[in-house]
């Protein structure tokens, strides 16, 4: 799974709730200088209640050789004035991570609200073919795990790699790279049991989702209620992991 990348608005903006209209002439603009398949509207804005502090989410489903750099076109050439997560992705990408059970775009799919579609059925045709087992699963060690729970797996593990490995390390870093550890695993956990999960980093909720297909996690409450308040606003100023809070963390 892949999280949206947040692309900050001019300075000069201020937050507020953003109109479904301004919302909906982005998608236009899209639409017309990059000829996508399809536009998807997810997240707040979409389905849940959003706030001033809410992002607005796009997924643009499109051809092309590059996405990063199809994305910063985007970027580059649509104006707009307010906080924007936004994916690309090719149709036949897209198409696979649905079948391989990935939860955002399941979510997107679903659930999300289609700001524009070209007529053409590349997404249908994309969805018609048969992946192949190598695409679904991965052997790790003697046991076959899901794709995209080992993705999540490997980003756990990066986490681990930190703090196993870089030390010194500050106990702000210490207490946030934990926290990251810790949500990922529980999220490989869910997406190997194909177990929904929303865009959330809330460790308790994604504890509460995991404790129906195994109790025993129900021990972790406390350590995971404590790595929850290590958010990203812990490497910023005005909020600084104590000594204590450092040697709990891992």
């Amino acid at each position: 799974m892949v999280d949206t990348q947040l692309v900050n608005p001019p300075a000069s903006s201020t937050a507020s709730l953003i109109p479904q209209a301004a919302i909906e002439a982005l998608a236009r603009q899209i639409a017309a200088r990059f000829d996508p398949e399809r536009i998807y509207l997810f997240g707040s804005y979409a389905y849940r209640t959003p706030t001033p502090d809410s992002d607005v989410d796009i997924l643009v489903v499109m051809e092309a050789t590059d996405i990063d750099e199809q994305r910063k076109q985007i970027v580059q050439q649509v104006p707009f004035d307010y906080y924007l997560g936004i994916i690309v992705y090719t149709p036949a990408c897209f198409a696979e991570r649905l079948v391989q059970g990935d939860v955002l775009h399941h979510d997107v799919y679903e659930r999300g609200k289609v700001l524009y579609d070209s007529g053409r059925v590349i997404i249908a045709q994309a969805l018609a073919k048969p992946l192949p087992e190598e695409a679904l699963t991965v052997e790790v060690g003697s046991v076959k795990l899901k794709t995209l729970a080992v993705e999540w797996l490997d980003k756990a593990e990066s986490d681990f790699w930190v703090l196993d490995r870089l030390r010194p390390i500050s106990k702000d870093h210490l207490c946030y790279y934990s926290r990251q550890c810790a949500e990922r695993y529980l999220k490989a956990f869910l997406q190997e049991h194909d177990t929904y999960f929303a865009k959330t980093y809330d460790l308790l909720e994604l504890l509460a989702l995991c404790l129906p297909l195994d109790g025993d996690l129900e021990s972790q409450h406390e350590a995971l209620a404590r790595l929850n308040q290590y958010s990203e606003n812990i490497l910023y100023p005005g909020r600084c992991a104590t000594t204590a809070e450092a040697k709990l963390a891992p």
